[in-house]
């Protein structure tokens, strides 16, 4: 006996939904595995899989199904579509969820933005270096590097605005 064609489709996505259910359910708790999550998510609200498990939209399979947030599934998604783009700009790549949070991406400037990102990221370490320095010195080598840093500025706006006195 044939089975009609919409049915054998339905059975191979259920499958494949329950696949990706298996991989959810193996790495939720786990903080290192979050990618695994994420793109088991992603294959699910990409190809509509939570339509086979009868849910209209996929916020409500993540809700009622996985009894999850929707922020949480979409957090996720994020994290795994920013670390591509992380990946594919060569800047440093986010390990975890939290780590992808801060980086907002842009439609069409998401390369430029991880770029500008990771050049604020080294400064950012660079002046974390100065501090802990600065700190360490006496007094007197406070105000040598204040007054030298001070004249390297000024120089630098000059170069910088040529016409302006």
């Amino acid at each position: 006996m044939l089975m009609e064609p919409t049915i054998i489709y339905q059975n191979m996505v259920s499958s494949d939904l329950k696949v990706y259910e298996g991989i959810i359910a193996e790495n939720l708790d786990s903080q290192e595995r979050q990618e695994k999550v994420a793109e088991a998510l992603y294959v699910i609200e990409e190809q509509k899989l939570f339509l086979t498990a009868n849910y209209k939209s996929f916020g409500a399979y993540v809700e009622n199904h996985l009894k999850k947030s929707r922020s949480w599934a979409y957090g996720l998604i994020k994290f795994l579509k920013v670390k591509r783009a992380c990946a594919a700009a060569g800047v440093p790549v986010p390990v975890n969820e939290r780590q992808a949070r801060g980086i907002l991406l842009k439609p069409g400037q998401s390369t430029q933005r991880l770029k500008q990102l990771n050049y604020l990221e080294r400064w950012g370490r660079v002046m974390d270096y100065l501090v802990c320095k600065f700190d360490g010195w006496q007094p007197e080598e406070k105000v040598e590097f204040s007054e030298d840093l001070l004249a390297l500025a000024k120089e630098f706006v000059k170069t910088t605005r040529p016409n302006e006195k």
